[in-house]
């Protein structure tokens, strides 16, 4: 038939061979099969053994918020105003108190600030009562005190006060006039203790006297009347020797009196002394006042920032944020809120790698920190607080010093411990089964 392929020698011997290479194709030789299967249970043994020492640290990430033990310290203007004298540039180191910039006053800045120290010194000598020539002298030279001018009027009349009944009126005069008169009492009861043992003397001679009279008296060797009028002179004599101990006792009454009065003058001189102490610190603290209002001060010793545009004839508003000191020195930490999940992981002493939102860690690097303290109760979000600290400072691994600012954001991943790969294997393993 028509399309029918007959069987020949020559097709029969062509099938013949097809089917001797299928068999060789499709066999394999028994040695292929236990290397191939040797090596797979290598190559599966060598992967066990190796995730067993191939270790990777288990971290938990938290967000962290930076701060300080001596956070920096705003500088805000007190009122609107003008500001008409900046003193400082930024980054510069100051002293606590030290002017930053003036704000507009009717009076001198420059005059206030040394008024300010002409109280403080008054204030001292003043409770020495050492009142110097200089400093009473020196008040007239502040003429350029603006708002101050009322009060330091009020003071000018207590220190007038003070200068006339300390110095030059009462109080001198009358403690002299006690000296004086104390010192002659002093002197008179010299001379009258000089007196008193000389009538005590003359005394025992009566006396001596008066026994050997009576003796003779007795012997009726003299008359009742020679003996009479010899009584009489030793009665006169102890009557003398009484007298002048009674000067001595109304000497010694007088001596009391006067240092009574001293006492009250010394008394009256500490009030008069109070009352100017108290004027002086009543403009002190007016001084305190008005530089609070119209100057900007260091609250601290450190370093200036401006926190925004400032320059000479600027105008402030009341509370706005001007500069902001930095200290010199400062212990930085962050405070880190860890959640409840694999909290059981967490502890003190753990090491964590902290990235800076403000400072890329792909650029700049990362911070190593140290958790300090875990809290044992949960805030109001249900996570604990913690504490970070930073052993080598705000130093990234890359060697940038960051620069603090208040508040800046971070999220940190807390080292827990070291997992080996096959133990996260067999954990991800137990955690499907488990579904």
């Amino acid at each position: 038939m028509p399309g029918t392929r007959y069987s020949t020698p020559e097709y029969d011997e062509e099938n013949h061979h097809s089917d001797e290479v299928y068999d060789i194709i499709s066999s394999v030789p028994s040695w292929l099969v236990q290397w191939g299967t040797t090596l797979l249970v290598l190559i599966l043994l060598g992967a066990v053994i190796l995730s067993w020492y191939i270790q990777y640290p288990d971290t938990i990430t938290v967000p962290l918020q930076l701060t300080a033990r001596n956070a920096p310290k705003p500088v805000n203007s007190k009122i609107t105003g003008k500001l008409v004298q900046l003193m400082v540039r930024e980054a510069d180191s100051v002293r606590i108190g030290q002017a930053l910039a003036y704000l507009e006053s009717t009076a001198n800045h420059e005059q206030v600030l040394a008024f300010a120290h002409y109280l403080d010194l008054l204030y001292t000598q003043v409770n020495r009562s050492q009142l110097s020539e200089e400093t009473k002298d020196r008040s007239e030279t502040f003429t350029q005190l603006g708002e101050l001018q009322p009060d330091f009027q009020a003071f000018k009349q207590s220190l007038t006060q003070y200068l006339d009944y300390q110095q030059n009126g009462y109080y001198t005069a009358k403690r002299a006039m006690l000296q004086a008169d104390l010192v002659n009492l002093v002197k008179i009861a010299d001379n009258l203790q000089e007196q008193r043992d000389l009538v005590a003397q003359d005394l025992a001679i009566s006396v001596r006297d008066f026994k050997a009279q009576q003796d003779l008296a007795n012997q009726k060797v003299i008359s009742a009347a020679d003996f009479r009028r010899e009584e009489s002179r030793l009665l006169s004599k102890e009557m003398l020797l009484k007298q002048t101990e009674s000067i001595i006792f109304q000497n010694f009454t007088s001596q009391a009196a006067k240092r009574k009065e001293f006492l009250e003058l010394d008394k009256l001189t500490n009030e008069q002394r109070g009352i100017m102490v108290q004027a002086v610190n009543t403009l002190r603290s007016s001084v305190d006042a008005w530089k609070a209002r119209y100057i900007l001060a260091a609250p601290l010793d450190g370093q200036v920032y401006f926190s925004t545009l400032v320059e000479n004839n600027q105008t402030l508003t009341a509370n706005q944020e001007v500069f902001y000191i930095s200290p010199s020195s400062s212990a930085y930490f962050a405070e880190a809120l860890i959640p409840q999940q694999n909290l059981g992981k967490v502890l003190v002493g753990q090491k964590v790698i902290i990235k800076f939102a403000g400072y890329p860690y792909q650029e700049y690097g990362t911070v190593a920190g140290t958790l300090t303290f875990v809290s044992r109760i949960p805030n109001r979000r249900n996570t604990f607080l913690a504490k970070v600290s930073f052993p080598h400072g705000l130093r990234t691994a890359y060697g940038t010093d960051i620069t603090y600012r208040q508040g800046m954001m971070a999220t940190g991943e807390i080292i827990t411990r070291d997992s080996r790969l096959l133990e996260k294997l067999f954990y991800n393993l137990r955690q499907a089964i488990d579904r």
